[in-house]
Protein backbone atom coordinates (compact mmCIF):
# COMPACT_ATOMS: atom_id res chain seq x y z
CA UNK A 1 0.00 0.00 0.00
CA UNK A 2 1.26 3.48 -0.81
CA UNK A 3 1.50 5.93 2.08
CA UNK A 4 -0.07 9.37 2.37
CA UNK A 5 3.03 11.17 1.07
CA UNK A 6 3.12 9.02 -2.07
CA UNK A 7 -0.63 9.49 -2.61
CA UNK A 8 -0.32 13.27 -2.47
CA UNK A 9 2.66 13.28 -4.83
CA UNK A 10 0.85 11.04 -7.33
CA UNK A 11 -2.19 13.33 -7.14
CA UNK A 12 -0.03 16.42 -7.78
CA UNK A 13 1.73 14.73 -10.71
CA UNK A 14 -1.58 13.68 -12.26
CA UNK A 15 -3.10 17.13 -11.77
CA UNK A 16 -0.09 18.82 -13.36
CA UNK A 17 -0.27 16.48 -16.37
CA UNK A 18 -3.96 17.29 -16.89
CA UNK A 19 -3.82 21.02 -16.10
CA UNK A 20 -0.69 22.34 -17.77
CA UNK A 21 -2.06 25.90 -17.49
CA UNK A 22 -1.85 25.85 -13.66
CA UNK A 23 1.67 26.49 -12.34
CA UNK A 24 2.86 23.88 -9.85
CA UNK A 25 3.70 26.70 -7.43
CA UNK A 26 -0.05 27.44 -7.11
CA UNK A 27 -1.00 23.86 -6.24
CA UNK A 28 -1.74 23.14 -2.56
CA UNK A 29 -2.81 20.00 -0.72
CA UNK A 30 -6.04 20.90 1.09
CA UNK A 31 -7.23 17.53 2.42
CA UNK A 32 -6.28 13.89 2.31
CA UNK A 33 -8.26 10.90 3.55
CA UNK A 34 -7.94 7.14 3.38
CA UNK A 35 -11.28 5.54 2.48
CA UNK A 36 -13.02 3.55 5.22
CA UNK A 37 -12.23 0.29 3.42
CA UNK A 38 -8.53 1.28 2.99
CA UNK A 39 -8.69 0.90 -0.80
CA UNK A 40 -8.34 4.53 -1.96
CA UNK A 41 -6.74 7.79 -0.96
CA UNK A 42 -8.94 10.85 -1.56
CA UNK A 43 -6.62 13.80 -2.11
CA UNK A 44 -8.10 17.30 -2.42
CA UNK A 45 -5.86 19.82 -4.16
CA UNK A 46 -6.51 23.56 -4.17
CA UNK A 47 -5.36 26.00 -6.84
CA UNK A 48 -6.10 29.50 -8.06
CA UNK A 49 -8.06 29.37 -11.29
CA UNK A 50 -7.70 33.09 -11.83
CA UNK A 51 -5.02 35.10 -10.04
CA UNK A 52 -7.08 38.27 -10.35
CA UNK A 53 -10.10 36.94 -8.44
CA UNK A 54 -7.98 34.92 -5.98
CA UNK A 55 -10.75 32.36 -5.64
CA UNK A 56 -9.45 28.84 -5.08
CA UNK A 57 -10.87 25.83 -6.86
CA UNK A 58 -10.57 22.31 -5.52
CA UNK A 59 -10.14 18.95 -7.22
CA UNK A 60 -10.52 15.57 -5.54
CA UNK A 61 -8.27 12.86 -6.91
CA UNK A 62 -9.07 9.28 -6.01
CA UNK A 63 -5.85 7.26 -5.82
CA UNK A 64 -5.78 3.45 -5.64
CA UNK A 65 -4.02 2.68 -2.35
CA UNK A 66 -2.49 -0.54 -3.71
CA UNK A 67 -1.21 0.56 -7.12
CA UNK A 68 -1.03 4.36 -6.85
CA UNK A 69 -3.08 4.75 -10.03
CA UNK A 70 -5.45 7.69 -10.35
CA UNK A 71 -9.01 6.38 -10.55
CA UNK A 72 -10.91 9.66 -10.81
CA UNK A 73 -10.59 13.43 -10.80
CA UNK A 74 -13.59 15.48 -9.70
CA UNK A 75 -14.30 19.14 -9.12
CA UNK A 76 -15.18 19.77 -5.50
CA UNK A 77 -17.86 22.37 -4.94
CA UNK A 78 -17.89 24.26 -1.67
Amino acid sequence: MIDVTEAVQKAKNAFSALHTDVPTSQLRMAEVELSSDDTHWLVTLAYLDDEVSAIAKHKILKIDASTGQVRSVKLRTL
